[in-house]
């Protein structure tokens, strides 16, 4: 069989048309998706839990009144934001091809931590008051353009490790930087959720994973140092050809 990762950056406003092309030219029998599942969807629609998600940005809102900034900029941020285009497009492909989709991200740990998060509001707006204390210092203000841009050098310079033009130091930088997104726990639930899939596809059939790019960089050291993130487990566990892509080439 054949695992192909494809990497996204999840604020890509063409996320969604790449993501169908790039399934359309491989035609998946099984997907494996970063998104947490039918479970959280059904989350985020509870009643208790809209009224909740409603405070918190309220809260966020007296944050930009205490700078003197107008609120209605967040919400105009929130209205331009595009963020996970491509788990909407995976959802329609699956759909109309009858195939299934693996969630690898756990709607239980999701959903645990945004109810800490939205019982006590002042998290969130902790979080605002320090970004816009650090912008006023710069002498800056917050802009919903700043805000919402995408950077097409995200993709430049997975596409340049791809490639292999990307120098060991460099890659190793860009890894550690990266360390936010591979918590051990979240790891380990994306490489078995991985292994499901794999298991679940039939030997001359191809399997599909959509997610971030920043789970696709490889610094070579995971024969020594030990794996960190969800390539480089499955490059040590994995008994299949594997072929990653940056969503930016469909």
């Amino acid at each position: 069989m054949e695992l192909h990762f494809i990497g996204t950056a999840h604020n890509d406003p063409e996320a969604y048309n790449r993501t169908s092309r790039g399934l359309e030219k491989l035609m998946p029998r099984i997907i494996a998706l970063e998104w947490e599942g039918p479970e959280y969807e059904a989350f985020l629609q509870d009643p208790e839990i809209i009224a909740l998600r409603a405070q918190t940005e309220e809260a966020i809102r007296e944050v930009f009144r205490e700078f003197g900034i107008d609120p209605r900029l967040y919400d105009q941020a929130n209205a331009k934001s595009i963020w996970g285009g491509e788990v909407k497009a995976t959802q329609d492909f699956a759909n109309h091809h009858g195939i299934s989709i693996i969630s690898t991200e756990s709607s239980e740990e999701r959903i645990a931590k945004d109810l800490e998060s939205l019982r006590n509001p002042e998290i969130a707006s902790s979080m605002f008051r320090g970004w816009l204390a650090s912008l006023k210092a710069e002498g800056k203000t917050y802009n919903p353009d700043d805000v919402t841009r995408f950077d097409q050098s995200t993709y430049d310079n997975f596409e340049r490790h791809l490639r292999g033009n990307m120098s060991s130091g460099e890659i190793g930088e860009f890894v550690q930087s990266s360390m936010w997104a591979y918590r051990p726990e979240r790891v380990q639930y994306q490489t078995e959720q991985l292994h499901e899939a794999v298991n679940n596809t039939p030997q001359n059939g191809r399997l599909v994973h959509v997610g971030g790019f920043l789970h696709l960089l490889d610094d070579g050291l995971a024969q020594n140092q030990g794996p960190v993130n969800l390539w480089q487990h499955a490059s040590l566990t994995t008994q299949c050809k594997m072929f990653r892509h940056s969503l930016n080439s469909f």
